[in-house]
């Protein structure tokens, strides 16, 4: 199963694909002026190199200032919110090791946007 990622930021855009808790794809790109766009042509970007489409990917989750923006996403607030309303052992196996996955990527997709923040 692939997930996704995007971030965007006022400077840059960053998506990441997933699979099986391995990176299979990952892309940056300077903003574009409107967030939409520039969720959309990282993703593009991201889809192109792991040779997947919209389509194949399972979920995807957003994070940034530019959140709201992504079309195709969750944001990562919206599913940690829903994660805290969902008892954990009603999940079955499969939407725990998806919920797992999710939440590394948004912790990764957070991280890489606090790190890019300092330099």
């Amino acid at each position: 199963m692939y997930v996704a990622g995007c971030d965007v930021g006022s400077l840059s855009a960053k998506a990441v694909i997933m699979k099986d808790g391995e990176i299979v794809a990952s892309q940056v790109i300077n903003s574009k002026p409107e967030p939409e766009e520039s969720a959309r042509a990282v993703m593009e970007q991201a889809l192109k190199t792991a040779n997947l489409s919209l389509e194949d990917i399972a979920y995807c989750v957003s994070t940034g200032y530019g959140k709201e923006s992504v079309p195709f996403a969750k944001s990562a607030e919206w599913t940690l919110q829903e994660a805290k309303t969902v008892p954990i052992y009603t999940m079955t196996r499969n939407q725990v090791t998806q919920w797992a996955a999710l939440m590394g990527l948004a912790l990764w997709l957070w991280a890489k946007a606090k790190l890019a923040s300092r330099a």
